[in-house]
């Protein structure tokens, strides 16, 4: 077989193009599977101004509950903070956002964001990892607006889902 040369058959080719694709495909979530949201119609930014209570509906399996409180006032500011729950040896973390909220359509605008962050049991090795977080998202954060799809709003509850974001959380509030 000297001076041959090896060529893929048609079939083999088109199963290594395949391979390839799918190789190419991110993998599946480990995100539980929801009923299906939809972005809703058109949001009133007045049924948004208030307090809510909000936690992930559909968290990673080893991902720890964190429950959120937003309050969204009628000037165009909101207040968000949480608690990180201890994980490791890192102690708990209180988080604490504030910015400017705006409703485009159907989807929760937030911009200027400033995020504070401090180790709720005193751990030095914690507050600095905190500090340092909350620095790292306000600076990836800056001049960029994020937003959310708005996909239910009614007087008890808020669902929302981060757009432009691989593999969202799907995040429900009530008052």
């Amino acid at each position: 077989m000297a001076g041959r040369c090896w060529r893929p058959r048609p079939d083999a080719a088109a199963r290594l193009a395949l391979l390839l694709l799918l190789g190419a495909c991110e993998p599946e979530s480990d995100r539980p599977m929801l009923a299906s949201y939809r972005p809703g119609a058109a949001v009133e930014p007045a049924s948004l101004v208030g307090t809510w209570r909000c936690s992930d509906l559909n968290p990673y399996p080893d991902q720890p509950h964190q429950a959120i409180t937003t309050t969204y006032a009628a000037d165009g500011t909101y207040e968000s903070t949480s608690l990180v729950p201890k994980r490791g040896p890192l102690g708990p973390i209180q988080v604490t956002q504030r910015g400017r909220w705006s409703i485009d359509d159907a989807r929760l605008v937030t911009s200027d964001v400033v995020t504070d962050a401090h180790a709720v049991d005193g751990n030095t090795s914690t507050e600095a990892l905190a500090k340092a977080s909350a620095q790292v998202v306000d600076a990836m954060s800056a001049g960029k607006p994020a937003a959310s799809e708005v996909l239910r709003l009614d007087a008890r509850r808020l669902t929302l889902r981060p757009a432009d974001v691989a593999d969202p959380p799907v995040i429900g509030c009530l008052r």
